[in-house]
């Protein structure tokens, strides 16, 4: 093995397995941190090529830590498109943050700057030939509570919406959540309705929001995802027009 593999290797070992200060001292030394295993490696065990990096794998392995030492390195040396690195199946980051039902590494990611419209499969699809590709749904409430409270709360984070009476900026004044800073309210009314749900979550995400000093606040996200992703009303519509057919 050649001394570069070796480097990754080491690299994608201390984001699984190490602390945050043996992955920085990996790093310090050289060892390459925004790499993929090299195919050459992948191919005598039978696995497939994996674009995977360790910004994905620390998100896999819920390691928010590391994964915010990652995040970190990436926006210092101005590489903010590692922020959305896919793994085999093209998922980012904040999609594994959000599928794993890890708060803490959705926090990591939000105040990183990433684009968490691609955070919830349910709510953004792409189309193929006109047709929805896998659409897929919001985790059920009371089986999956704290997947279903990280969905919500990136939709009204990234729709800005209420993440009650989901009322837009248009029609009401909405206020952020003073403490994870992605839930919006259009009240207290709505703010206590959605309380004892989004409580599963809220203050999880601001502990690993304040791993990342980079940013003094939370980044805004865009209305309107400029890769071709849909929003979730307009799937939503789609969907229902086809029911009833």
């Amino acid at each position: 093995m050649d001394r570069e593999s070796r480097q990754i290797l080491d690299v994608f070992n201390a984001t699984s397995d190490g602390t945050p200060e043996e992955l920085k001292a990996c790093i310090n030394h050289g060892c390459p941190w925004d790499k993929p295993i090299p195919a050459r490696l992948c191919r005598p065990f039978g696995q497939p090529f994996s674009p995977t990096i360790p910004i994905n794998l620390a998100a896999q392995y819920q390691r928010h830590d590391n994964l915010a030492v990652l995040v970190t390195k990436a926006l210092e040396t101005g590489r903010v498109d590692l922020l959305e690195s896919p793994d085999l199946k093209g998922r980012s980051p904040a999609y594994l943050a959000v599928q794993k039902g890890h708060p803490l590494c959705l926090g990591v990611m939000a105040k990183a700057g990433a684009n968490l419209h691609r955070a919830i499969p349910h709510v953004w699809c792409k189309t193929v030939d006109g047709h929805l590709e896998n659409p897929l749904f919001d985790p059920d409430a009371t089986l999956y509570p704290i997947h279903h409270a990280l969905n919500q709360t990136v939709l009204s984070f990234t729709t800005r919406t209420c993440l009650s009476c989901v009322k837009n900026q248009a029609e009401t004044d909405l206020k952020v959540c003073t403490q994870c800073k992605m839930a919006y309210f259009c009240g207290t009314k709505c703010q206590k309705e959605k309380w004892s749900e989004h409580k599963r979550v809220c203050k999880k995400i601001r502990q690993g929001s304040d791993l990342i000093t980079f940013h003094n606040d939370m980044p805004k996200q865009m209305i309107v995802d400029k890769d071709g992703f849909l929003p979730f009303n307009f799937i939503m519509m789609k969907l229902l027009t086809l029911t009833m057919i």
